[in-house]
């Protein structure tokens, strides 16, 4: 017997070129959901707003990623349009997914999200911005970055300089800025090396930095097995975002389900040393039978306890509200 999954129906307006996402009864037969869909085909909302920032003469992208933040872009890029979705009955998932098909329809690489708006249960709008992903000799003819931390600016000399000294804070500010290309030429070689070494001298927050750097390949080959043994490292001395990277990198395992438990536990170490994100984490585990028997109770418990924390994003949600993804916390570099 045919069975629908889900709820959401898409479809695509040629005529004024907008995209709709719209929840419909739930349909047990293929007659009934043709019905559903015959009736969006003379109603349909969220349509999605562009505002071109420059012009954009590209063929439709076949893949466009998305970004939580500026932080998380691994490369240099421009901003092309600036996007937005209003569906006050939508879902964060689906006005990304919105959003995500209109930055593809520009010729987009990229969508970097950047705000929304909420009401208790509901998320009404989101807001983000395309981008083109820049080849190094794209970056470099649209912007010479500094090759020395002096020649970039007073704050990033500051860091060489203490560095040099010996202060293991600023060595891991200095390998921040080298691992993202912030106002430096992007030095991710470099950057491992200053997290490695801080990390060894015992500095946590420099495990987290360095277990992040080898779980993404990024100036070290990409070993997950060594990333956990940094990550523990980190956790085992109290470090929150060692204890959240712990259990991100079990989840993502091949094996994910032989080590949920193990990831679990981490999160819920994280969660413990009040890192809202965990929290969430876990109370979507519990909400969705991720690897772990459902408990409704206890899903509502992580939500509420990650919204206490502050993560705002939580305090809407409800058992079975049909969130997909909160966005990762950035790591900050000491400043």
């Amino acid at each position: 017997m045919y069975r629908q999954v889900s709820n959401v129906v898409v479809t695509f307006d040629k005529q004024n070129g907008q995209t709709c996402v719209t929840r419909t009864p739930r349909a047990n037969s293929l007659r009934m959901r043709a019905l559903c869909v015959l009736l969006l085909l003379t109603a349909c909302t969220g349509q999605v707003r562009v505002k071109m920032l420059r012009d954009l003469q590209r063929a439709p992208s076949p893949f466009v990623r998305v970004f939580n933040g500026p932080e998380s872009v691994d490369q240099p890029y421009k901003e092309v349009a600036r996007l937005e979705v209003e569906n006050p009955n939508g879902s964060y998932t689906e006005m990304v997914a919105q959003l995500r098909t209109e930055a593809r329809k520009l010729g987009a690489d990229g969508l970097l999200l950047s705000e929304f708006t909420s009401t208790e249960g509901h998320f009404d709008s989101l807001a983000g911005v395309a981008i083109v992903l820049l080849g190094k000799a794209e970056a470099s003819s649209a912007k010479t970055l500094a090759r020395t931390p002096c020649a970039a600016s007073e704050e990033l000399c500051r860091y060489e300089k203490a560095c040099k000294k010996g202060d293991t804070p600023s060595c891991v500010g200095l390998g921040d800025a080298l691992m993202r290309g912030d106002q430096i030429a992007r030095d991710a070689l470099k950057a491992a090396d200053l997290f490695e070494e801080a990390c060894v001298k015992g500095y946590t927050l420099a495990c987290t930095y360095y277990g992040y750097a080898l779980h993404q390949g990024a100036g070290r080959p990409q070993n997950d097995s060594v990333a956990i043994l940094v990550f523990k490292r980190g956790c085992d001395q109290g470090e929150v975002s060692s204890c959240r990277y712990l259990g991100i990198v079990y989840l993502n395992s091949p094996n994910v389900e032989a080590v949920s438990g193990i990831a679990g536990l981490f999160l819920s170490k994280a969660c413990a040393l009040s890192d809202s994100w965990s929290c969430w984490r876990l109370g979507k585990m519990l909400d969705f039978a991720e690897f772990v028997p459902q408990n409704a109770k206890e899903a509502a418990d992580y939500y509420r306890r990650a919204c206490d924390l502050g993560l705002e994003y939580a305090c809407y949600l409800q058992p079975n509200a049909q969130v997909e993804q909160a966005a990762l916390p950035s790591l900050v570099a000491p400043r």
